[in-house]
């Protein structure tokens, strides 16, 4: 994994709205069957939620510090009905992962076994093979992971909206040159980390009172 995202970088930098849609075009044929869509939607938030649960047993503040980078950033990415949904999808996530930081260790870990794994179960269940077995014996197959798993989210719900629908189509709500979208991202999570550090410091303030 630490290979994984020294990758991502360079493919986070570069990314557009039609590169999106063409890594969309490519993970849809995979993501066609509605039982899998909707343990998808299950199963992966579930997994994300133990990997930030594990997270925020460092600091409380890396979840919604990566959780508005991340968001800031598929604002120029994503149409805004995919880029709305992850947001709704993303938020959720991240209190759910706020409260499994008192689980111990080897639950967080149980859960995103079942999280990871219950998407090979759904696409079992499906009878669809997936994405990730069409690229992996490629030679760029860090590369793809990595944006397979950056994007997973929104890819599921492009991939809900189906392949006529112009709404995945439409043009994200920022429009900006990839270095600007990029200090914004920056500037997201910093402001996150701001915010998150004033509202710890004045419940910290109540809980002294009442002691």
């Amino acid at each position: 994994y630490a290979r994984l995202w020294r990758q991502s970088w360079p493919l986070l930098r570069n990314m557009s709205v039609s590169n999106f849609l063409g890594l969309a075009e490519e993970f849809r044929p995979y993501h066609r069957v509605l039982v899998n869509l909707i343990l998808h939607f299950l199963t992966t938030p579930l997994a994300v939620a133990a990997v930030c649960g594990g997270a925020n047993k460092i600091s409380g503040a890396l979840t919604w510090v990566a959780a508005a980078a991340y968001l800031a950033h598929l604002s120029a990415t994503v149409a805004p009905i995919v880029w709305l949904g992850t947001v709704a999808s993303t938020l959720l996530v991240a209190a759910f992962a706020a409260r499994l930081r008192r689980w111990t260790v080897p639950a967080l870990l149980v859960t995103f076994c079942i999280g990871y794994f219950g998407q090979d179960a759904a696409h079992l269940l499906a009878g669809e093979p997936t994405f990730q077995s069409s690229y992996q014996q490629d030679s760029d197959f860090w590369d793809k992971l990595a944006e397979h798993t950056y994007f997973l989210l929104p890819l599921l719900f492009d991939a809900a909206l189906g392949d006529e629908s112009p709404a995945r189509r439409e043009r994200p709500i920022l429009e900006a040159e990839p270095e600007m979208v990029n200090l914004l991202a920056i500037g997201a999570g910093s402001t996150a980390l701001i915010l998150w550090s004033i509202a710890n410091l004045s419940t910290s303030e109540k809980k002294l009172r009442k002691d």
